[in-house]
C-alpha cells in the first residue's frame, strides 16, 4: 500500500473517531495501537509500542509537564483563577472591546498558572463568552481574543509544550522557557493593541456598556491579596531557572509546592469564614434569642390560635390563614401571597 493511502487511512479514521465524541487521548490510542499491530507485524507492533510508551514516559526531561498540569489544576480547582479576574475586571473601567481585554489579560494570566493552552481557552469561554454575547458582542470580539489568548500558554511559561519541544530537539529546556516569554509577552500586547484599534473604529463590534464604581482602597486590598501571592509562584518557576539556582524540574515541584501553599491558605479564610457564619446562625436560633421582626416596637407575630380565629371570622370564603414562621401566608384558589 502506498505511504500516501495509509497516511489518509489514518487521518479518516482519526477525525471518524473524534466526530462519534470518543475523547481525543484515545482516539489516539487506538489509532496507535490498531496502527502498531497492522504496520508493525502484529504481536510484535504492539511489543515495539509498548516499549516506545514507556521509554516516552520515562523521559527525565519532560518530568516538568506533570508537575506543570498539577500546579494548573491546583490553582484552578481552588478558585485562585477566578479570584484572578474578578481582580481585573475591577481595575477595567469603560474602554472599547472591555471584555475582549479582560480576555487577553485573563489568558496572559493563565499561562502563569497553567502549561496548558486547553485549560484556558476552556476557562475564559465558560466565564466570558456568555456575557459577551448578553453584552451584543459580536463574534469576532467574542471568539477570537479568547482562542488567541488561550494560545498564550504555549508561549509563556510553565509551559508543557516548551518541555515538549525542548525534548524532542535535544536542548536546554530551561534555555528555551526563557527563550519564549519574551516573544509570549509581545503576543499579548499586540492581541491588546489590535482589540482597542478594531473597537475604536468599529465600536458595534463591542458595544460600550455601564460598569459599577468601585472604591480605589478594595481594589488594592484585592490585587495584594489574590494577584501579587501568584508572583511568589511565578518566581519558583521562572525566577529560579533564571537565576540558575534550580533545573526546570526543580522549580516545577517548587511552584506546584506553593500553589499547594496558596490554595490551602486560600481554603483556611474561606473556612473560617463559613465558620463565623455558622456560628452566627447558631446563636440566632437560640432559645430567647433576639430576633428582628420588623424593627424596634414591631408587635409580636401572630399565634396560631390568632391565626385561626381570624381565619374563622375575618377571613373571606375560600381563603385560609396560618403562619409560618414569622410571616402570615395567605393561601388562595390562585396562589399564595406573603405580608
Amino acid at each position: 500500500m502506498e505511504w500516501w493511502l495509509t497516511l489518509l487511512i489514518i487521518f479518516a479514521a482519526l477525525m471518524v473517531l473524534l466526530a462519534i465524541g470518543l475523547p481525543v487521548a484515545f482516539a489516539f490510542l487506538s489509532i496507535n495501537v490498531v496502527g502498531a499491530f497492522l504496520l508493525w507485524n502484529g504481536a510484535a507492533g504492539l511489543t515495539q509500542l509498548t516499549l516506545s510508551v514507556m521509554a516516552s514516559v520515562t523521559h527525565f526531561t519532560i518530568l516538568p509537564v506533570p508537575l506543570f498540569i498539577l500546579m494548573g489544576e491546583i490553582k484552578f480547582r481552588s478558585g485562585i483563577a477566578a479570584k484572578q479576574m474578578d481582580v481585573l475586571d475591577s481595575w477595567m473601567g469603560r474602554i472599547p472591546g472591555r471584555l475582549s481585554l479582560m480576555a487577553v489579560g485573563d489568558g496572559t494570566m493563565f499561562a502563569t498558572l497553567t502549561g496548558s493552552a486547553m485549560a484556558g481557552t476552556a476557562m475564559l469561554g465558560k466565564i466570558l463568552v456568555p456575557d459577551m454575547e448578553a453584552r451584543g458582542y459580536k463574534k469576532p470580539m467574542t471568539l477570537g481574543p479568547i482562542l488567541g489568548s488561550g494560545g498564550l500558554a504555549i508561549m509563556i511559561p510553565p509551559s508543557a509544550l516548551g518541555v515538549l519541544l525542548a525534548a524532542i530537539g535535544n536542548f536546554s529546556v530551561g534555555g528555551f522557557l526563557m527563550g519564549i516569554v519574551i516573544p509570549g509577552l509581545l503576543m499579548a500586547v499586540l492581541y491588546t493593541a489590535y482589540i482597542m484599534i478594531r473597537c475604536s473604529l468599529q465600536p458595534e463590534l463591542a458595544p460600550v456598556y455601564q460598569t459599577g464604581d468601585k472604591q480605589l482602597w478594595p481594589k488594592i486590598r484585592d490585587t495584594l491579596k489574590y494577584v501579587f501571592p501568584l508572583a511568589a509562584i511565578v518566581f519558583l518557576v521562572i525566577g529560579l531557572i533564571l537565576m540558575g539556582v534550580a533545573t526546570p524540574t526543580e522549580s516545577a515541584a517548587l511552584g506546584t509546592i506553593g500553589a499547594f501553599v496558596l490554595a490551602a491558605l486560600l481554603l483556611k479564610r474561606s473556612c473560617d469564614l463559613s465558620d463565623q457564619d455558622e456560628t452566627a446562625g447558631r446563636l440566632s436560633e437560640r432559645p430567647g434569642a433576639p430576633r428582628s421582626t420588623g424593627g424596634p416596637g414591631a408587635p409580636p407575630p401572630p399565634s396560631p390560635q390568632q391565626c385561626r380565629s381570624a381565619s374563622n371570622h375575618g377571613a373571606p370564603r375560600g381563603h385560609e390563614m396560618r403562619p409560618r414562621g414569622h410571616l402570615l401566608v395567605t393561601r388562595t384558589n390562585q396562589g399564595a401571597s406573603r405580608f
